[in-house]
């Protein structure tokens, strides 16, 4: 029964102040009265004897007296001193007052309920009052019904309803729609209603005292209240009480509900659109009058009555897409396509115009309220410790800041849902978060601007009303986001047609020209009746410079034949008092104009086109509108003859650094410099060139370097003097799109008619870029306007290593050869001179590991010019590599002097560094055998590259995306001649187990055998003696599972081509699988014996070949061959010799048949 009361810090209770608080507390369940009306705030008497919990001031009797002054219905109040728990000391007590009447306690009415039909703040409504009592409402009593703060009842002495009872049903019908339960017995015509004051109703039965008819208790009545005003937000103390004096000794009956609460409703609320067009892009602009405070977390939201508004930023779209290098802008008054619905979309608030003046009496912040009031309490106490202020200065200077300077996105999020589902339709919503400290005033009136998109449909009412209606909400930050105040009938702006601008064509494009004709071309959605005026305005710096006297307007053929034309600066009006001007129809005409020394920026260069009907019932009316026009561009040029930017190349080849040296000179103007305006010049490479961070160092861009003999490749001339960019000069790069620049700020103006050169680093491109594009463009900026403009600036043609192939003697991967290293040729051939020390740099893809390992790797060079990679060729140890075994390759005398050098860093990658006094010529063939470990499995990607680069680190030819070789499984191959004779057909038995299965779901599976090229061994065409089996009936059995699978499959293929390789083709849905099988084959052995015949080595490969893929699954590229001799026939002795002969070739051919 205590209630305690802790004082915060810094805040005293003063001597002689009036204070006052309130809390909530539970009646005793026994009621007393008195005479006496006194109400006190504190709690039981501590001296009092104990009551029930929570019965504070218990109706029971304690000593003297049985009202509100009974010894044991004192309540009592102390003030104490002390820190935490130290207060509660008795110790510690200041003041105290311990004989404070308690209020009295009535009988409780048993029902009181109160019904709006609205709760709008200050909003007209009708309220349905329901009451009961437990005694009866004699002749001449009344009942009292008191509102909250705000309610408003009428004048005094107003009826509460002066309704007809038809009325009246309709009005309690409407309740029970609002889900009020089925009407209770009516107020009897004896009582009446009537408004004390503002806030007061007087229910009195008016009945004559003798014999007149009470209202008797039971039943609960209902009257009606009508024409009462809302509070305009929820009262402070939300309480409805009704107090009825009915037949009970304590004189009346009493009884408080909590009341509905209010909803607020904002005022002064609009919708405005700078380009109020259908479907066209617009700034919105929102504004409201609040009622509650929001504060930091809540927001504020905007619904949209249609689907399709879009909020944010403007909407990709080929048809309005600006190119800011062509003169000509894109057609405008298309709307784009919307994103799909329920698409959350990002937005960025901003101030609309003069609302940063006036946004700090509109947005208050924490930091800032929080320093007031400790300066006040300082102000109050000079003796109380002073607070270090240091961080709520620096916030409280940051926010207030930021509403300064209209920077509304540092003060509150925006986003925005298109085509969410509200209230059973689609609308389009926008939300504005407060952040962190920020507040949105009570009774302020906020405005906002946020880009987007008008709807496409102009609204269809009954009541042909041309505007729709908006809903603005303001919500707390709880995760129910309980609106504070509401607006659901913000009228919006009216929605005009759209005047569609097909062209606006300058005549002359370069800046600082006088008399430029520009053509313009619109079609209007609406035909606008007579009279009827089109309204054209242009930007201002078209008009500035011009001699508007000359300026001329003529307008096509499509236009009305008489019209009035006025032009004043950039305004023009064509009227036209007879005619139409009609829809659908494109209409022409020409306007002079003076082009300024630069572009507007492009915020500033837009045109607005209006029509007016002038004789509308109303007043002048306008019809179509489109204020979002891009206007034409000029530009500035650059001193002929081109070209204007020389490319001095220090590295031609595909991705590699370089230096590119640049000069240029400025035709038409100057680049001017200003503070707060960036002057820029930009260089735009071509594709897959990428600028080198920094542009390669102050040193190059600077020009400290620059000199006609520096750089390698084209020249800068050597009739110029050139001039070194302004001191202060920095460059940075960047990309737009797909586009990498570079980008050099310049703290000085540049003048037209001088030379200026400077260099840039930049990395080349992998390859050259699609044929067309392969150029530089340059461009001087002045803030966003582009000032100077150069297309199509030719840069150089990439340079290659001429050739290079890579020739394995071992493909198989890692697992399968045992990590051990393999030989591996390297064929090149370049058109530069490679001089003593330069380095050649092969670079595998991951996975490789090479190894400098003795006399194992060399470089060769072939004298004569013949190809040295042609089949047969033995005088050089490179054509050996291929049946060389591990460790075995010979001594080779025509290796070139070298250094190899590992990287331990990268394993993949190794050098070859010539030795000095060691040069190749031009255009010479030489290859490098190197040892190397495949890796486990194909890589991805899977190309090479090599470098050469001269003796001082310089590239002097690259070749990249060299196509590696597949990682392939080994296949365990053993090929068995039936007749090895030369010039003879030879039945060749082939066994292999290949390592890895082959696909069944992979289309192409094929087997392929090749024969030593150059030896002479010819698989014919037709394939004869083909045939394909397990091996032995071992793995026909492991195959029992597949009894029903037919091997080899149908449909399998066998191709010869009259040389040396054999290809059989699996069909479509067949492959194969680990097992061992054997081939047949016929193949016709050489005529005469070579060394290739002797010592060539076959090779067995499992792939896949189709038309989006080749790859080898399984190889053996050193299958040992056989021996073969010339077939010695008999010679007949006689005829009696030819017997024998015959029995011979007859016995031959049983043997063959037998082996079959």
């Amino acid at each position: 029964r205590t209630l305690y009361l802790t004082i915060p810090a810094n805040s005293p209770l003063l001597p002689g102040e009036h204070y006052g608080f309130r809390f909530l507390v539970e009646n005793p369940k026994d009621p007393f009265s008195t005479s006496s009306s006194l109400i006190a705030t504190a709690h039981k008497d501590p001296s009092a004897p104990a009551v029930t919990e929570g019965a504070v001031g218990s109706g029971q009797s304690y000593g003297h007296g049985t009202g509100i002054d009974a010894l044991g219905r004192y309540w009592s109040i102390e003030t104490r001193v002390g820190m935490g728990n130290t207060g509660l000391d008795i110790n510690n007590q200041v003041d105290l007052n311990y004989q404070i009447p308690s209020p009295p306690i009535f009988l409780r009415a048993p029902y009181f309920a109160i019904l709006p039909m609205s709760t709008v703040g200050l909003q007209e409504t009708t309220l349905r009052v329901s009451f009961r009592t437990a005694n009866s409402l004699m002749p001449q009593a009344t009942v009292l019904v008191r509102g909250p703060a705000g309610i408003n009842f009428g004048a005094p002495g107003k009826f509460c309803m002066t309704m007809s009872d038809r009325e009246l049903d309709e009005v309690f019908t409407a309740f029970e729609a609002l889900g009020a339960t089925k009407q209770s017995p009516r107020l009897s015509d004896y009582v009446q209603c009537r408004v004390v004051d503002a806030e007061t109703l007087r229910l009195t039965n008016t009945d004559a005292v003798r014999g007149g008819r009470p209202l008797v208790a039971g039943p609960v009545y209902e009257f009606i209240v009508e024409a009462v005003t809302n509070p305009e937000s929820n009262p402070e103390i939300n309480l409805w009480q009704l107090e009825a004096f009915t037949d009970t000794e304590l004189t009346k009956e009493v009884w408080s509900i909590e009341g509905y609460q209010i909803k607020p409703e904002l005022s002064e609320t609009a919708v405005l659109s700078s380009n109020p067009a259908v479907g066209l892009f617009t700034d919105f602009t929102f504004q409201f009058r609040t009622v509650s405070r929001v504060q930091d977390g809540g927001s504020v939201r905007i619904t949209a009555p249609k689907p399709d508004y879009f909020f944010g930023p403007r909407l990709a779209s080929p048809l309005t897409e600006v190119d800011l290098l062509s003169a000509i802008p894109p057609k405008a008054g298309d709307s784009p396509q919307r994103p799909p619905d329920g698409t959350e979309v990002r937005c960025t608030a901003q101030a609309p115009p003069g609302f940063a003046a006036v946004c700090n009496d509109v947005l208050e912040f924490d930091p800032c309220i929080q320093r007031r009031e400790i300066q006040a309490f300082e102000a109050q106490n000079p003796s109380a410790p002073k607070t270090d202020m240091t961080e709520l200065d620096a916030a409280c200077l940051e926010l207030t800041t930021y509403c300064e300077t209209g920077q509304m996105s540092m003060l509150f999020t925006c986003s925005a849902s298109i085509g969410v589902m509200i209230e059973g339709a689609r609308k389009s919503e926008l939300e504005f978060t407060l952040a962190h400290n920020v507040q949105i005033r009570e009774g302020s009136l906020f405005q906002v601007l946020v880009t987007g998109y008008n709807t496409r449909q102009k609204p269809v009412t009954t009541t042909g009303s041309e505007v729709d209606h908006w809903v603005f909400t303001t919500r707390r930050a709880d995760s129910a986001k309980t609106i504070l105040d509401e607006q659901r009938s913000v009228v919006g702006f009216r929605l005009l047609g759209v005047v569609f601008v097909n062209l606006i064509s300058p005549n002359i494009q370069t800046v600082s020209t006088a008399d430029n004709e520009v053509t313009i071309q619109i079609q209007l959605e609406t035909e606008v009746d007579p009279a009827a005026s089109l309204q054209i305005e242009y930007p201002m710096a078209f008009s500035e410079e011009a001699a508007l006297e000359g300026a001329t307007i003529t307008t096509g053929d499509t236009f009305p034949r008489k019209v009035t034309i006025r032009h004043n600066d950039n305004i023009i009006e064509i009227e036209t008092q007879d005619e139409a001007l009609p829809r659908d129809t494109l209409l022409e005409f020409k306007v002079v104009v003076s082009n300024p020394s630069i572009s507007p920026p492009p915020e500033e260069n837009i045109w607005r086109f209006t029509t007016v009907y002038l004789d509308a019932p109303g007043g002048a009316e306008a019809l179509d509108c489109n204020y979002d026009v891009p206007g034409f561009r000029i530009f500035g040029s650059f001193r002929e003859p081109t070209p204007l930017m020389e490319p001095g190349i220090v590295s031609p080849g595909p991705n590699v650094e370089n230096q590119v040296g640049v000069w240029f000179t400025l035709e038409s103007g100057d680049l001017p410099y200003s503070l707060g305006v960036t002057s820029v010049m930009r260089v735009y490479l071509p594709q897959g060139f990428m600028p080198m961070p920094g542009c390669g160092g102050e040193d190059l861009y600077a020009g400290r370097h620059i000199n006609r003999d520096n750089v390698a490749g084209e020249r800068f001339p050597s009739d110029l003097e050139f001039q070194n960019l302004p001191p202060g000069t920095y460059c940075d790069i960047g990309s737009e799109g797909t586009e990498n620049y570079m980008e050099l700020t310049f703290d000085e103006s540049l003048d037209y008619g001088f030379n200026y050169a400077f260099m840039f680093g930049m990395m080349n491109a992998d390859v050259d870029p699609p044929e067309g594009t392969n150029f530089f463009r340059f461009e001087t900026r002045v803030g966003s306007v582009i000032l100077h403009l150069q297309r199509q600036v030719a840069n150089f043609d990439l340079e290659v290593i001429r050739s290079v192939a890579l020739t394995s003697a071992d493909t198989t991967s890692a697992s399968h050869s045992g990590a051990s290293y393999n030989s591996m040729r390297i064929d090149l051939q370049s058109d530069k001179y490679i001089d003593g020390g330069s380095e050649i740099i092969i670079s595998a893809p991951a996975g490789y590991n090479f190894a400098c390992r003795g006399k194992r790797t060399y470089i060769f060079r072939e004298e004569d010019g013949e190809d040295i990679r042609r089949p047969g060729q033995t005088e050089l140890c490179p054509d050996q590599i291929s049946s060389a075994a591990d460790g075995q390759l010979p001594a080779c005398p025509d290796t070139l002097p070298s250094v190899c050098l590992e990287e331990i860093a990268a394993p993949n990658k190794i050098t070859f560094q010539l030795e000095g006094g060691v040069s190749l010529q031009e255009n010479t063939d030489f290859a490098i055998v190197v040892q190397v470990v495949n890796p486990e499995f194909t890589p991805q990607p899977n190309t090479w590259r090599v470098e050469i680069k001269d003796p001082f680190g310089s590239h002097l030819d690259v070749r990249d995306h060299v196509q590696g070789f597949d990682i392939t499984g080994k296949v365990l191959t053993e090929i068995t001649p039936d007749f090895a004779f030369l010039g003879q057909n030879n039945r060749l038995s082939i066994s292999f187990v290949p390592s890895t299965i082959m696909n069944q779901a992979d289309d192409g599976n094929e087997l392929v055998v090749n024969a030593p090229r150059g030896a002479g061994f010819i698989f014919p065409v037709n394939c004869t003696s083909f045939a394909l089996r397990y091996t032995s009936s071992v793995f026909e059995a492991q195959m029992e599972a597949y009894k029903h699978y037919v091997f080899p499959p149908a449909g399998t293929a066998c191709m010869g081509f009259d040389n040396s390789t054999l290809v059989i083709r699996f069909p479509r849905g067949a492959g194969l699988l680990v097992s061992n099988y054997t081939m047949h084959v016929d193949v016709i052995n050489p005529k005469a014996a070579t060394n290739a015949t002797l010592d060539g080595v076959w090779s067995f490969e499992t792939r896949v070949r189709n038309e989006l893929i080749y790859k080898i699954v399984d190889a053996n590229r050193s299958i040992g061959g056989f021996e073969m001799s010339e077939l010695q026939l008999e010679q007949a002795d006689s005829e009696e010799g030819g017997a024998p002969a015959a029995a011979s070739v007859v016995a031959m051919l049983v043997v063959f048949l037998a082996r079959w």
